[in-house]
């Protein structure tokens, strides 16, 4: 929600002042301040991120929701050998020919089209 409030903001600012600057088009500006804030938010944010629920003791982050989120992982797979005989361009080709793959392509092209009218 931040980032649909705040993004065009942003873009309309930096295309409107930073068009020509450093001869640059002003498109290029956008993604190198946007790709840089994103970077660096995701260092900021990268050492309360833990990679397994229990690597690390979390202030923010409840031990027993900690144990919950093991145990779902833990359980997630049982019972589930993987064991696929078929290979990965069988597995390519089932997917290609379903027609559910079209229909979700479908909607969500309309889904992305319908939403962007909210930048305007």
């Amino acid at each position: 929600m931040l980032a649909s409030a705040f993004g065009g903001l942003i873009a309309a600012g930096i295309i409107a002042k930073l068009q020509g600057v450093g001869g640059r088009p002003a498109w290029e500006w956008l993604f190198i301040i946007e790709g840089s804030m994103t970077v660096g938010i995701a260092i900021l944010v990268m050492p309360f991120l833990p990679d397994y629920p229990m690597q690390t003791m979390s202030k923010w982050l409840p031990r027993e929701l900690q144990l919950m989120a093991q145990w779902r992982i833990e359980n997630e797979n049982t019972g589930i050998p993987d064991e696929d005989p078929k290979s990965l361009w069988w597995g390519l080709k089932q997917a290609l020919i379903d027609p559910k793959l079209y229909m979700f392509i479908v909607l969500q092209i309309a889904l992305i089209t319908a939403q962007s009218f909210n930048n305007f």
